[in-house]
C-alpha cells in the first residue's frame, strides 16, 4: 500500500532561488546577513514539474515512516547517519577546496571525497535502516551532498527520546492518529 502513496523520504530544498540580504538576521543574534528566498523557481523545481503542485501551508512536525517490524506495522523515527568528528572534519575540508577551485578557473583536477563507511561515521543503533532511494555502494548506504545518510529506526515504546512518537500511536494494537 506505501507504494501507492506518494512517499517522501529524503529532505526537500526550497523550490525558489535563494538570495542573501546585507541586513541582520531575526533568527541568528551575531548573524549579520539575511538568506531569503526570492520568486524565482529553481530550475530543479521545474524539472520536477512544481507548477502544476498546489502550494500548501508547511506544518512543523516530526517526520516518520510506517512499515512493518517484527512482523507488525510500525512507527518508525527519522533518524540520519551522520559524520564522526574525524569525518566531519574531512568532509568540511572537501567543501573547502570544493569552493574553491569552483571559484578559481578550474585548471585542476575537481576535489573529491571518499568516505570510510566504517571509520568516518557514527554507528546507528541495531534496526536502522536507509531511506529509499539511498544509493548503495559496496553494500554501503552512501550520504547525500550534506554528508548525512537519511535512514529509520523503530519507535522503541518506552523510550523517553520518543514520547511525542508514542503519543499519538498504539503500537500494541497497530493504531495511530495522524494528519493528512
Amino acid at each position: 500500500m506505501m507504494d501507492k502513496c506518494g512517499k517522501v523520504q529524503q529532505k526537500v530544498s526550497c523550490v525558489f532561488e535563494t538570495e542573501i540580504l546585507n541586513e541582520p538576521s531575526n533568527k541568528r543574534q551575531f548573524q549579520g546577513y539575511k538568506v531569503v528566498a526570492s520568486d524565482v523557481l529553481k530550475n530543479t523545481a521545474l524539472l520536477s514539474d512544481v507548477t502544476r503542485s498546489i502550494a500548501t501551508e508547511k506544518l512543523d512536525g516530526t517526520c516518520v515512516f510506517i512499515a512493518e517490524f517484527k512482523g507488525r506495522p510500525w512507527l518508525w523515527a527519522r533518524l540520519d547517519r551522520k559524520p564522526n568528528k574525524a569525518g566531519d572534519k574531512r568532509f568540511k575540508q572537501y567543501r573547502s577546496s570544493l569552493q574553491k577551485w569552483e571559484q578559481s578557473s578550474q585548471d585542476l583536477p575537481k576535489p573529491s571525497l571518499e568516505w570510510d563507511m566504517e571509520k568516518d561515521f557514527k554507528q546507528v543503533p541495531e534496526h536502522w535502516i536507509p531511506a529509499s532511494d539511498v544509493p548503495i555502494v559496496n553494500g554501503h548506504p552512501q550520504p547525500d551532498q550534506n554528508g548525512h545518510t537519511p535512514g529509520w529506526v523503530p519507535v522503541e515504546k518506552t523510550s523517553r527520546q520518543y514520547c511525542w512518537h508514542a503519543s499519538a500511536v498504539d503500537l500494541d494494537r497497530s493504531l495511530g492518529l495522524f494528519m493528512g
